[in-house]
């Protein structure tokens, strides 16, 4: 994987995406992510029929899931790489797909005008972290929109207050201010981790006000997720010789012994081996308790902007 993404070069963009996507990038997301995100679309009461743009498609997983969720609408996908959208158009039947060239100032499907200006929804899934001019970005995304309308969008969140937020924190190369607030750890092609403010500001600008604000990844989940990545994973997340004091080292050390404990059950738990079913067993119904207390607290505290993913309803009347 490249060290970071190419940030000044359009075509480089493209290319880089290409890459991934040609490597398997994001083929799949965990049910209980889609049925999350089926959960908002569901309580956004929408009408029977319209137009939904999932606007950094990818290889169409959540295309899909707009289509089953809202029955009766036309579903279009766009994407910068021209490998997801060939994907898309191979796995997903019954939505459309285009390709998004940066490089041309234009709408998306300027050239038919069939639906620009005309959708009802649009729709992102961890796509404003990447993007490189969040401007243009917004900008675009607001010229597909009808008058009345909504976005529902679906990122990383910088907010205080999470677990994850705390844990950089207690690092002295945690938080990257030159880079947006983006947390270490992340992928290298995230370019920024926005604040529920910033992106209240940037739908303002459009004349979008907030409807629904929800929040994820607090404590349990983030820590579930966390644990998920692997040993070595683990062993970077926490080391203590990048703690900001001796406080913050200790801290560290204790959330380190925590989440390896987890990393190697779930490791247990993924063991096919005939031998380790013993050991396997009880790890796996570990695990799935695991993911059952981040379920009840995505219940209980989805209100909480103290989260680090958020899930931001905007309407525009």
């Amino acid at each position: 994987m490249p060290a970071s993404m190419p940030m000044d070069d359009d075509l480089a963009c493209q290319r880089f995406y290409d890459a991934r996507y040609a490597s398997g990038y994001m083929e799949e997301w965990p049910a209980r992510r889609v049925a999350r995100v089926r959960e908002i679309i569901a309580d956004l009461g929408l009408p029977a029929k319209g137009t939904a743009v999932d606007f950094g498609c990818g290889n169409g997983v959540f295309a899909a899931v707009l289509r089953d969720s809202l029955p009766g609408w036309r579903i279009v996908g766009l994407d910068v790489s021209r490998i997801a959208i060939a994907n898309a158009r191979r796995t997903v039947l019954g939505c459309e797909f285009h390709h998004l060239d940066e490089s041309d100032t234009r709408t998306p499907g300027e050239s038919r005008g069939d639906w620009v200006g005309e959708a009802d929804l649009l729709f992102t899934h961890h796509v404003l972290e990447h993007v490189r001019d969040l401007d243009r970005c917004w900008t675009r995304m607001a010229g597909l929109m009808k008058p009345r309308s909504w976005m529902l969008h679906v990122l990383p969140c910088g907010n205080p207050g999470s677990f994850e937020h705390r844990l950089c924190s207690l690092r002295a190369d945690g938080i990257d201010a030159q880079a947006g607030g983006r947390f270490f750890y992340e992928d290298p092609a995230h370019l920024r981790r926005l604040q529920t403010g910033d992106m209240v500001r940037w739908a303002g600008r459009f004349g979008y006000r907030v409807a629904r604000a929800y929040y994820g990844h607090h404590q349990v989940e983030a820590v579930d997720w966390l644990s998920g990545n692997g040993v070595r994973f683990v062993l970077d997340l926490c080391d203590p010789t990048k703690a900001v004091d001796a406080k913050a080292a200790r801290e560290l050390t204790k959330i380190r012994r925590r989440l390896l404990w987890m990393a190697l059950v779930k490791r247990l738990a993924r063991d096919r081996r005939m031998w380790m079913q013993p050991l396997a067993v009880p790890a796996k119904w570990m695990t799935n308790r695991w993911a059952q207390a981040a379920n009840r607290e995505w219940q209980q505290m989805r209100d909480d902007p103290a989260g680090s993913e958020m899930y931001l309803a905007f309407r525009r009347d």
